[in-house]
């Protein structure tokens, strides 16, 4: 059965790339500063009216408190700059972080069929900002609620609430990139919609403190990491897809 040619996407503008959401984790992390600010600050109140002998001292933790945990913040909401490489039929690595495991299993929701899955675990170190694995279309953006475990247990890529974004390349070659929550905060922030075209190595979204992404790949891909290794979103290289031939 012969497959329709897809239309070719245009070339990526690595200027425009670079500025496209960028900022946007920044201020994410506001967002929360701005939460714990009002935490401490009532905590410290609080505390004072009550231990009013002690007020000082307590105004001191509580400032300590809010600048320790604003630091921690804008640290972990950090952005990196995306520097894909120039090679076809790559696939890059959507997230910041550390191969967990290789695998292969079955992708019911997207790609509908065995593939080869490459598990990366992000630990609150690391970047959280997510980037485009190649340049496609969105055919596939749905939420899948669930429960918030450790992101560093395997078992957390089904049963934790994760994201699936489902990218057809250029190609028309399916790769399903799989976001999961960790047990902190539990939030998933998309910056894309289903039916858009996205270029290889974008921002498209944050996970928020510790997660693990999953990468679905056909079974013909051939994998360029290791279990150890440590990657960069829209940098790293982590499989070659085959060319389909028409």
């Amino acid at each position: 059965m012969s497959i329709d040619k897809p239309k070719p996407f245009a070339a990526p503008d690595l200027a425009v790339l670079v500025r496209k959401h960028q900022g946007r984790s920044t201020r994410e992390g506001l967002k929360v500063v701005a939460a714990w600010g009002i935490a401490c600050v009532s905590a410290g109140v609080l505390a004072g009216v009550a231990f009013s002998s002690n007020g000082w001292a307590i105004g001191m933790v509580a400032g300590c408190c809010l600048v320790i945990g604003a630091s921690f913040v804008l640290y972990f909401f950090r952005d990196a700059q995306p520097h894909p490489p120039a090679e076809r039929g790559a696939v890059l690595s959507p997230a910041h972080g550390t191969v967990d495991y290789i695998d292969t299993t079955s992708e019911t929701h997207f790609l509908m069929s065995p593939a080869r899955r490459i598990s990366i675990y992000l630990s609150l170190l690391n970047v959280h900002v997510q980037h485009a694995p190649l340049s496609g279309r969105v055919e596939v953006l749905q939420h899948f609620p669930g429960r918030w475990s450790r992101a560093s247990r395997r078992d957390s890529s089904l049963c934790n609430e994760h994201l699936l974004v489902g990218l057809t390349s250029e190609h028309g070659r399916p790769v399903a990139v799989r976001m999961i929550s960790g047990i902190w905060v539990r939030r998933i922030v998309s910056w894309i919609t289903c039916g858009q075209t996205v270029t290889q190595g974008e921002r498209i979204g944050l996970i928020r403190f510790g997660s693990r992404v999953d990468v679905f790949l056909p079974l013909d891909a051939q994998i360029n990491v290791m279990p150890g290794d440590r990657v960069r979103g829209g940098e790293t290289i982590l499989a070659r897809l085959q060319q389909v031939r028409n």
